[in-house]
């Protein structure tokens, strides 16, 4: 790709240095980058006290005359004296004293001062340099402003590596210039088109390209057949403001669209777009032209009308010269071609198919049955049962309440009917009436056991209403842990009351074998609610403020109740109350897979020595920021490390995920540019910021993330925020299914994502599609995203394996908060530990490890020696018992202590672990005829470094038990 980029460069150049006073290029040797990406390159041509230099150096920073000037001899030494004449983005005019003499200078003009933290960036430009010496400018009459010097002589602008370059598309025109221009023009607005090999990077300012090349009405490119072919039509509103600008494709031969008015949204529906451009802007359209394979080869022309609602039309005419070679894969294989832009539209994945491993749902009358559990409607449209893993959960109908005077609102005259009975999905909607209300309720269920409701209350008279609720009757008995709204994962209260006062909108309660998660949703952003975003709370919900969630018990019935509070509904309003259910478990729990499919995973160094194939890792994790998988959320510039990286451990039979998400996006990715000109639809609005790439060529409206250096590699990895739910969700789909096609890797690592469960949906279906087998591992942040468990619930039927362990307190957090918040075990899932190593003894009750090598808090994690005893035992062949299970055979006499059994054939594996302040001594308590044989007579303690020595015990003998640590304990059957 930096190949490709400076080959581009360097034929422009030949083509276009005529026309300029400065030439520019790319050093041939890397300079210290804090001072800074851009220098000119002048001569002195004799020895001399004073020599004056004037540099067009055409800049785009608003600010050029803060910024600190740095001029170093051949040798790097640093020049002291400086003297300003005239600093401005056009041009730097100044004297120095050039202490060694004739010979060459280099002049830096963005030096700069911080710090490049694997992670972060933090720094600045320097400011204005030091004053020059008195003496000096007296003596050189320098101030006199009537300069009588020897003037040195610019050579050439450079720039530090290709990536850094300004040229030519970032090369600014001077404001003569620009208003030259437009005094020549006699129409409102210029248009300037641009091949894809120059995208259009600014908008505030035109290119010194521009003025020279002049605006025009033609543009001529080649392609080749089955291309998706891009070019750009650059508008700049030279001499008023332009509303909604639409571009309008005449005869084409092709089908082509305008990427920046016109596409289709992540649910596959076509919008336009309102493009507007300031008085002084510049807007890029990207269009694409789709030619088929079989396209007759030739010259094709057609015309493209640029047409403001304010301003009179301007056609351009294309001509398209289609050679008879055909290209393979569209040209998605090189990204300098832009191909991939039409990924922005994919509809890949959008159906409602059922994904595996789920089965087809079954639908008799008003009961709908899916893998996971099965709903009985009411004519309402609501649940009357929810039945769990054959566990009926709800006490009584679940029920959405209007209280007008203190008395709940009856309805009549329901209609209730199917409006779609796929295999995948089931729709259905019910209406009701009564004289003030008209209650509109639609709603489905997916396979998975997923069920979304929209219900529309519609106001047919001005109507005072004390509350709208939404209640859930739980079987006590079922209700035994709670999370969400406020709360982490624990026992579930009797009474609990909660405000919308931080980053929650749902819940789960239930138990391990039968649990049901809520959602509240009908806010602008229903994706995990992620630090970085800050969403507003759903409106109708949140009512102001007036809203809230609480839990009340009542006997045997614990019923949680999501209320909006009072507020006064006009004649003809309508006020949408949206909300959704996910069954739990989602899938049977998979322990062997846990105990086999061990993960090696290590961010600056993915690729582990051989030896760790005799702890049997089985699944190598490639973070980004290395050298296999460089650049965050952009893959596509490290295809062939990736590649290579995939086919080396395959033949080891080890499978090989990556680090592919999209809540970030480098700026390493080729299609910046393009994303850019489409506003705020894809990458986030901010303030700016970061490392000084992204200053020195996004300049504003951006909010920096994450950034990286990554060792060996010229380019840093700078990171700005994506916008949340936009058609990057569709290149991204597009964008796995290329990577596993030419990768062949075997799933993803996510790490905190920002998309919702029907994007990761997607994911699993175009995984299945191109390589069934494919695993993904979701990881979180407790403190980055507040309860990660039902932040991503919604997500749990798609995901394999759960890795929620950043910021946990593993020897703070209760029994309740392993079991609901981290183990993943009541949701059909099973997690790896993180922070600081994790609690080696608790982590077996839950049957986690840590991953091998982490590094965290200081720790080296390596469960190496907890694997061997797995192995020793085969434990992957095990039945896994837990405390929380009523066939539990094994418990320890004391609540503060904690067994979890893994049963054989012909041995027991017993991990116990403890909860209490204090050294404990416990008992083991086995039901023998549980486990179905006779033991031998004594109990094993095996060495285990830095877990526990070896010694034995007796059946009946006392063990003592250190607070937080705990034993795996092996009892074999009687020979």
């Amino acid at each position: 790709m930096k190949l490709v980029s400076i080959v581009f460069f360097n034929i422009f150049f030949s083509t276009f240095l005529y026309a300029q006073k400065i030439s520019y290029s790319i050093s041939k040797q890397l300079w210290d980058d804090n001072l800074g990406n851009h220098r000119a390159v002048i001569s002195v041509d004799k020895n001399t006290d004073a020599v004056e230099v004037k540099i067009e150096w055409r800049r785009k920073d608003m600010d050029a005359e803060r910024k600190a000037i740095v001029i170093t001899d051949e040798n790097g030494n640093k020049i002291d004296n400086i003297y300003r004449v005239n600093i401005s983005r056009e041009e730097g005019h100044f004297v120095f004293q050039p202490r060694n003499g004739a010979g060459r200078y280099y002049i830096y003009y963005y030096p700069w001062t911080g710090r490049k933290g694997n992670g972060g960036f933090s720094g600045k430009y320097l400011k204005k340099e030091k004053e020059p010496d008195r003496d000096w400018v007296t003596k050189n009459s320098l101030a006199s402003g009537k300069l009588k010097l020897d003037e040195a002589k610019v050579i050439e602008i450079q720039s530090r590596t290709a990536f850094d370059s300004f040229f030519p598309m970032e090369i600014v025109a001077k404001k003569a210039e620009v208003e030259d221009l437009v005094k020549k023009s006699a129409t409102p607005y210029l248009v300037f088109p641009e091949d894809r090999k120059f995208p259009i990077r600014m908008f505030d300012d035109i290119p010194y390209k521009w003025i020279i090349k002049g605006a025009s009405a033609s543009f001529t490119g080649n392609a080749q057949r089955n291309e998706y072919y891009v070019f750009q039509l650059g508008v700049f509103a030279g001499r008023q403001d332009l509303r909604n600008v639409k571009i309008q494709f005449v005869k084409s031969p092709f089908k082509a669209t305008c990427f920046n008015t016109e596409g289709y949204n992540t649910r596959g529906d076509f919008f336009t777009k309102i493009v507007d451009v300031k008085k002084g802007k510049v807007q890029p359209f990207w269009i694409g032209l789709d030619i088929p394979k079989d396209a007759k080869p030739g010259l094709k022309e057609f015309y493209v009308s640029i047409k403001p609602k304010n301003a009179p039309a301007t056609i351009v005419r294309v001509k398209i010269n289609v050679t008879k070679d055909v290209l393979a894969n569209r040209g998605d294989d090189e990204a300098w071609r832009y191909s991939r832009l039409r990924w922005l539209n994919s509809k890949l994945g959008i159906n409602d198919a059922v994904v595996k491993p789920y089965q087809n749902l079954e639908i008799k009358e008003q009961k709908i049955t899916a893998a996971s559990g099965e709903v009985v409607l009411k004519k309402d449209g609501l649940p009357s049962a929810i039945i769990a893993n054959g566990n009926p959960l709800l006490a009584s109908p679940l029920t959405f309440n209007i209280l007008v005077n203190s008395q709940t609102q009856v309805f009549s005259h329901y209609d209730f009917k199917y409006s779609a009975k796929g295999v995948g999905k089931v729709s259905w909607k019910s209406t009701a009436y009564n004289d003030r209300i008209k209650l509109v309720c639609k709603a489905s269920m997916e396979a998975d056991g997923y069920l979304r409701y929209k219900i529309s209350v519609n106001s047919l008279k001005e109507t005072n209403v004390d509350d709208i609720n939404l209640q859930i009757p739980v079987k006590k008995e079922l209700a035994k842990y709670f999370m969400g709204m406020g709360l982490p994962g624990s026992k579930c209260p009797d009474d609990y009351n909660w405000k919308w006062n931080g980053p929650q909108d749902s819940y789960w309660i239930g138990d391990v074998n039968a649990g049901l998660f809520c959602e509240m949703r009908g806010t602008s952003y229903s994706g995990p609610l992620l630090n970085l975003y800050n969403p507003p709370p759903p409106p109708a919900w949140y009512n102001n403020n007036l809203g809230g969630f609480n839990i009340a018990t009542d006997n045997n019935v614990l019923r949680t109740r999501a209320y909006s509070g009072p507020r006064l509904i006009k004649k003809g309003e309508a006020i949408e109350f949206e909300f959704a259910v996910l069954i739990t478990p989602v899938k049977p729990l998979d322990t062997k897979g846990q105990f086999v499919n061990r993960y090696y995973h290590d961010g600056n160094h993915p690729e582990p020595s051989l030896n760790i194939l005799e702890s049997g890792v089985k699944i190598i994790n490639v973070h980004h920021a290395n050298q296999i998988n460089p650049y965050i959320n952009y893959p596509f510039g490290s295809v062939d490390s990736i590649k290579r990286f995939v086919s080396t451990w395959h033949k080891r039979g080890v499978k090989t995920k990556i680090y592919y998400t999209i809540r970030e996006l480098s700026n390493q990715a080729t299609e910046l540019w393009a994303l850019r000109s489409l506003g705020n639809e894809i990458l986030a609005d901010g303030n700016g910021g970061g490392y000084v790439w992204l200053r020195e060529h996004l300049g504003t409206n951006y909010n920096a993330q994450w950034f990286t250096p990554i060792n060996g590699m010229e380019a840093c990895d700078a990171a700005v925020l994506t916008s949340g739910e936009s058609r990057w969700y569709n290149y991204y789909v597009e964008g796995l299914k290329w990577m596993i096609k030419n990768t062949d890797m075997d799933g993803l690592y996510l790490d905190d994502v920002a998309f919702d469960r029907d994007l990761l949906k997607r994911v699993r279906k175009v995984m299945d599609m191109v390589k069934p087998g494919c695993i993904i591992d979701l990881h979180s942040n407790t403190g980055f995203s507040k309860g990660p468990a039902t932040q991503y619930m919604e997500f749990f039927p798609y995901i394999n394996k759960l890795w929620f362990g950043e910021s946990f307190q593993y020897d703070k957090m209760p029994p309740e908060n392993w079991l609901v918040e981290v183990s993943g075990i009541p949701y059909g899932l099973m997690g790896d530990m993180l922070h600081a190593g994790g609690n080696p003894w608790r982590g077996m009750v839950y049957g986690m490890t840590v991953r091998y090598p982490w590094f965290t808090e200081g720790v080296n994690c390596d469960p190496r020696e907890i694997w061997k005893i797995w192995d020793a035992f085969g434990i992957a062949n095990a039945k896994m018992i837990g405390y929380w299970q009523k066939e539990m055979p094994v418990h320890t006499r004391d609540p503060g202590v904690l067994a979890t059994t893994y049963l054989k054939t012909d041995k027991i594996l017993i991990a116990i672990a403890s909860w209490n302040k204090d050294t404990t001594t416990i008992k083991l308590n086995i039901d023998w005829k549980k486990i179905g044989w006779e033991p031998e007579d004594r109990i094993i303690c095996p060495a285990i470094e830095n877990f526990q020595p070896a010694k034995n015990f007796g059946l009946n003998d006392s063990i003592k038990v250190d607070p937080v640590k705990g034993y795996l304990l092996i009892i074999n059957k009687k020979k």
